[in-house]
């Protein structure tokens, strides 16, 4: 599970974009937040990743995204 972010997006030239894959951009090293967090501790885990965004997960399964 990752998230890709405009700044990904950015930093691939325009004439590779046709080849450069999701996989090529995703960033996977944000934990997700679970249906259980707390407001507190997921805006915490969204600062300490960089990013205004987070999936967000019940147990195993994907189940929406946060965005700020």
């Amino acid at each position: 599970l990752g998230v890709m972010t405009p700044q990904s997006l950015e930093n691939v030239d325009k004439g590779m974009r046709a080849v450069t894959t999701v996989n090529d951009t995703l960033r996977v090293d944000v934990t997700p937040a679970a249906l259980t967090w707390n407001l507190r501790k997921t805006v915490q885990a969204m600062e300490r990743s960089g990013l205004d965004r987070i999936p967000v997960v019940d147990g195993e399964r994907y189940v929406g995204i946060i965005d700020m």
